[in-house]
């Protein structure tokens, strides 16, 4: 029996995920941009040309996958606090290790799944699945108090 609820309809718990998902891709893509700008710059060079570029790429990844947790612990956090239900301290955690599996997942897939013949393919699941994770496990952590 899951007892860490409140009683509220499914659409309203739907809404909640959905918000803290997208909330998540909204502060990930700032974070990403940040963090692409600030790894083509401040990373060591090396002289075939390319290394700023590739910085760029994994510092956005890295960045993305960061802002996403960190959205996704915003907006429940704010949700949780709207509806009287208490947020646990491991929450964040449990977010950015559910955003990490989740761009793990694509990155270990991209060679077996053949998603890096299709950048476009690739980067939707890159910017799908982070969110999911991170969703999926904040509300792991989740206790009511009555």
């Amino acid at each position: 029996m899951n007892t860490d609820m409140k009683a509220r309809s499914r659409w309203i718990f739907g809404a909640h995920l959905a918000a803290e998902a997208v909330g998540g891709s909204v502060v990930g893509l700032f974070v990403a941009l940040g963090g692409g700008l600030a790894a083509a710059r401040l990373l060591f060079r090396s002289s075939n040309g390319w290394d700023d570029l590739i910085y760029a790429i994994l510092g956005a990844i890295i960045g993305y996958t960061i802002g996403v947790s960190l959205g996704v612990y915003l907006i429940g956090r704010w949700l949780n606090r709207r509806d009287g239900i208490s947020t646990k301290r491991r929450a964040y955690w449990l977010a950015l290790l559910g955003s990490m599996l989740g761009a793990a997942l694509v990155l270990l897939a991209a060679e077996p799944l053949p998603l890096n013949q299709n950048t476009a393919v690739l980067q939707t699941f890159l910017i799908a699945l982070p969110p999911i994770g991170a969703t999926l496990g904040f509300n792991m952590s989740r206790k009511a108090r009555r």
